[in-house]
């Protein structure tokens, strides 16, 4: 008797410990498929072409000839010219110019 029960104790050992490592390969095979898939997912979403919105054109502007841009150019000259003198302080020059003549004289 103690034969059969030894041969039955080491087939359900065995069969056990074989069924435990086969649902232990199952899972690890689960997870590594997960683990693939998200990363062949994230590597297309990587790799694909981003898509570009298709916008209007810019409008450029023409001039119609050379004389409308030369009217142009002096009319921003004359408004830099208006501008420097608007902001330039001719007391504070008036006053040094004064200064340094009175200077010159007194030496």
């Amino acid at each position: 008797m103690s034969r059969i029960l030894g041969f039955l104790a080491g087939v359900t050992t065995g069969s056990s410990m074989l069924y435990l490592f086969g649902l232990e390969i199952k899972n690890n095979a689960a997870q590594a498929s997960q683990i693939l898939k998200k990363t062949s997912v994230s590597l297309e979403q990587a790799l694909k072409p981003k898509e570009y919105k298709i916008t209007e054109p810019v409008k450029v502007q023409q001039r119609s000839d050379v004389g409308e841009t030369m009217k142009d150019l002096w009319n921003e000259e004359v408004v830099k010219g208006a501008t420097w003198t608007l902001n330039f302080d001719f007391g504070k020059w008036t006053r040094e110019s004064f200064n340094s003549l009175i200077n010159k004289l007194v030496k």
